[in-house]
């Protein structure tokens, strides 16, 4: 040590992987503000569009509304994914510093409680079930926004059907995925638990 300035190089480790995790926490507070913030206002102003032109012909045509609404499903789909490569980096940032708080030199366990109570909380998936009423409350609004009743087309219903079942498919195909990868999480949270147990 040179005038004992030098550091344990696994504390200078343990510190940047505690940096990582908060960074990451940081950085999906914002995504998941301003990112479903973005949407909940383009959901609001495309259901507003709508319903104020209720009993008349919209001056938006159909194309831009389903286009509209598909765009809407896809930018959630796509904070999802962001949020998952966030949680990824994260999950080996706390899995690094979790080795590291074993060695004797630490010989603490603060990632390990932290993540064990977070475990156990009501708030583990939470985000999950957030994405998936999303799409679901877009899938109901997009249903409204392309129903018959709003316009006074004679070609429409069919016109209107033929898009209403596409735009549900695709609801229906994103929610799957959606809860497919929230199966997962819940497989996750089962092992956290376990490892918790067996700490004590």
């Amino acid at each position: 040590m040179a005038g004992g300035d030098s550091q344990d190089p696994h504390i200078t480790e343990w510190q940047e992987a505690r940096n990582i995790i908060s960074g990451v926490d940081g950085r999906l507070a914002t995504l998941r503000q301003y990112g479903l913030s973005f949407v909940t206002g383009l959901l609001a102003a495309q259901g507003l569009i709508d319903f104020s032109n209720s009993g008349s012909t919209s001056s938006v045509p159909l194309g831009v509304k389903f286009a509209i609404l598909v765009a809407s499903v896809l930018i959630i789909a796509a904070l999802y994914d962001l949020d998952r490569r966030e949680l990824a980096i994260q999950a080996g940032a706390v899995k690094r510093a979790s080795t590291l708080e074993k060695l004797a030199e630490l010989n603490f366990g603060l990632t390990d409680s932290i993540t064990c109570e977070y475990a156990k909380s009501d708030q583990f998936g939470l985000a999950n079930i957030l994405y998936v009423l999303f799409v679901v409350a877009t899938g109901i609004l997009g249903v409204s926004v392309l129903n018959l009743s709003h316009y006074g087309l004679h070609f429409a219903p069919f016109y209107l059907s033929w898009m209403s079942m596409a735009f549900l498919l695709a609801v229906i195909i994103t929610v799957g995925l959606l809860l497919y990868d929230f199966r997962g999480e819940f497989q996750k949270r089962r092992k956290l638990l376990d490892y918790c147990a067996s700490r004590k």
